[in-house]
């Protein structure tokens, strides 16, 4: 009765799961007929050991599968971030010197290898807007485009993608429009693991075939609601590792360039400034002018004075000193009653430049030019007073004229009467 209810058991779980469990055994290499149970107890223990041996097969295929799948699929998890992160090949090495590149040349490829170059390049130039607009000139003939950029005032950030046979070619021309300060080229060889997704996909595909069969013969609801749920996730599968094989195609087959062009200013660095001279003493004269200036680093330097009169250098001078020491410098033949402006600074000998210092000096003036002076403030006096009684007429005038208008009819009148 035991062996009844087993058997009984079984013959409804192969009724049930006859499809699948057709496709169990025949992954796992066993080939077998499915037999409706009726009858004969001889034949139950057999069919019940084949039934046990092929269900354990089964398992232990699925297993393996799993085993696949999951190893797989870590891989995938490794690789999908491989269009940002590259491994360098040590063998694979690029010197720069005093500016110049030395290539080293490339270890022909295997044939149907599967590798990944990627080039990083950076340039240096006084017009970095040239160099990007001959870069996008030259992208058609090199068969190339650009996938991002970033441009600021002083830099030029490019990613480039470039047909990879073009790769060196595009990199030489490129070094040509600037100052080259780094270069490096690495490759990553991706041969095994795009041939795991080949095989992976190969093998998922003759399994959705399968599937497909199945379903198309299935015979009950529940067969079909199973098979349903494999094919979906044999599709996924297929769909997830064809996106894979796509990203590594795209990356092997178009290399990338990360290119960046930098600003360089073509004056000169300045050297940092040292404390300005000052103007200690002064003398000014109606032709000259006299001063001292005292040397405030405590290096030696080279002072110099320039005398200007509206902006235009009139005389320039210049005298070697000791530090926190004072040289006198004389200016002659100035004009007299004219407003000067002095500047000094000092060089030392290392070419480093002081902080300037400026003052305005006014000449005295002359004794004709005092006289002139004097006469014409006394001119200008006398016109004033005179200024100072024409306008009193004018303001007084109207009262006078209205007074002798009113006065002088009623004091005729008045006398007139008194006859």
């Amino acid at each position: 009765m035991k062996y009844d209810i087993i058997i009984y058991k079984l013959n409804y779980f192969i009724k049930t799961h006859e499809h699948i469990i057709y496709g169990l055994i025949e992954k796992s290499n066993v080939h077998m007929s499915i037999v409706h149970f009726r009858g004969r107890k001889k034949m139950k223990k057999l069919l019940v050991l084949m039934l046990v041996l092929g269900l354990s097969l089964s398992i232990g295929a699925c297993t393996k599968e799993v085993e696949k799948i999951v190893e797989v699929e870590k891989e995938v998890e490794v690789e999908s971030s491989v269009e940002t992160v590259y491994v360098e090949v040590p063998s694979e090495t690029i010197s720069i010197e005093s500016g110049k590149v030395e290539e080293v040349s490339d270890i022909p490829a295997l044939e149907n290898r599967k590798i990944i170059y990627t080039s990083n390049l950076v340039l240096e130039s006084t017009e970095p807007d040239n160099v990007y607009t001959n870069l996008v000139n030259k992208l058609a003939l090199y068969d190339a485009y650009i996938e991002q950029e970033t441009i600021t005032e002083k830099r030029f950030t490019l990613k480039i993608r470039v047909r990879s046979e073009n790769l060196i070619d595009f990199v030489n021309d490129i070094k040509t429009d600037g100052e080259v300060i780094s270069y490096s080229k690495t490759s990553q060889d991706v041969t095994t693991k795009y041939s795991t997704f080949e095989s992976r996909k190969e093998a998922l595909e003759a399994e959705h075939k399968r599937i497909l069969e199945l379903i198309e013969v299935a015979d009950s609801v529940e067969s079909i609601i199973a098979l349903e749920a494999v094919r979906v996730e044999v599709e996924a599968d297929l769909n997830y590792i064809g996106s894979q094989l796509s990203n590594y195609d795209s990356l092997i087959d178009y290399s990338t360039i990360n290119l960046t062009i930098n600003l360089v200013s073509d004056e000169p660095e300045q050297l940092p400034k040292t404390e300005r001279p000052n103007i200690i003493d002064l003398e000014i004269g109606t032709k000259s002018i006299t001063f001292s200036v005292y040397n405030e680093s405590k290096n030696a330097a080279t002072l110099y004075a320039k005398i200007k009169l509206n902006g235009e250098l009139v005389e320039e001078l210049e005298e070697d000193t000791h530090g926190s020491s004072y040289v006198s410098f004389t200016v002659d033949n100035l004009e007299s009653d004219e407003v000067y402006s002095i500047e000094v600074y000092g060089l030392e000998s290392d070419h480093t430049e002081s902080n300037k210092y400026y003052k305005d000096v006014h000449t005295k003036k002359t004794f004709l030019i005092k006289s002139t002076d004097l006469f014409d403030a006394s001119i200008n006096s006398v016109v004033s007073v005179v200024e100072f009684l024409v306008l009193g007429i004018i303001v007084i005038g109207p009262y006078l004229l209205i007074l002798g208008v009113i006065y002088l009819p009623v004091r005729f009148i008045y006398k007139r009467f008194r006859k």
